[in-house]
């Protein structure tokens, strides 16, 4: 569970090393996302076609499977980071300017609508790590949405926060 799930990758890798494939999984919660897993590794074509092969060894199967589990983190980490650390960093970038831009002077107006908009403006821009329909369905049946905001702001400011300045998405990682 939460950070010792790469653990479970070196373990894998490991059983098929000195056990040959998994060919199946057992268990609730966590272990449906390492059936995933399992499956998704023995389902590559990296590995079907070395079974297809009449020179390629169980050896070499597992050697290649084993792989396929080791660098689970560097091909989850490449992705993630990729793809969301920009992402992250311009919301960070765009959230504290709002902050800054006397937010929470306007959501204290007689009108907060355009603080409201605003702030959902902002996290539109952070759409692959918020869920912003959900965000807009909790606004639209609050009965006291300035509320709601105001938690929702104090909540992603703190988050932005954590990350440090400047904007540093690798805090979120944790060594080892």
């Amino acid at each position: 569970n939460g950070f010792s799930i790469w653990t479970t990758f070196g373990a894998l890798a490991r059983l098929v090393e000195e056990y040959g494939t998994v060919d199946c999984v057992a268990g609730g919660s966590s272990t449906s996302f390492i059936a995933f897993i399992v499956e998704s590794v023995a389902s590559s074509p990296y590995l079907s076609d070395c079974e297809a092969s009449p020179t390629c060894t169980d050896d070499e199967r597992k050697a290649r499977e084993s792989l396929m589990y080791k660098a689970a983190l560097n091909v989850a980490l490449t992705g993630i980071l990729a793809d969301v650390e920009d992402a992250i960093t311009l919301f960070q970038e765009y959230w504290f300017t709002l902050i800054n831009s006397g937010l929470q002077e306007l959501l204290d107006s007689v009108d907060p609508v355009p603080a409201i908009m605003a702030v959902i403006q902002v996290m539109s821009l952070a759409q692959e790590f918020v869920n912003l329909e959900g965000y807009i369905q909790l606004f639209l049946q609050s009965p006291d949405i300035v509320y709601h905001v105001q938690d929702i702001v104090e909540a992603w400011t703190t988050e932005c926060a954590f990350c440090g300045t400047p904007y540093n998405f690798k805090s979120y990682l944790r060594p080892g």
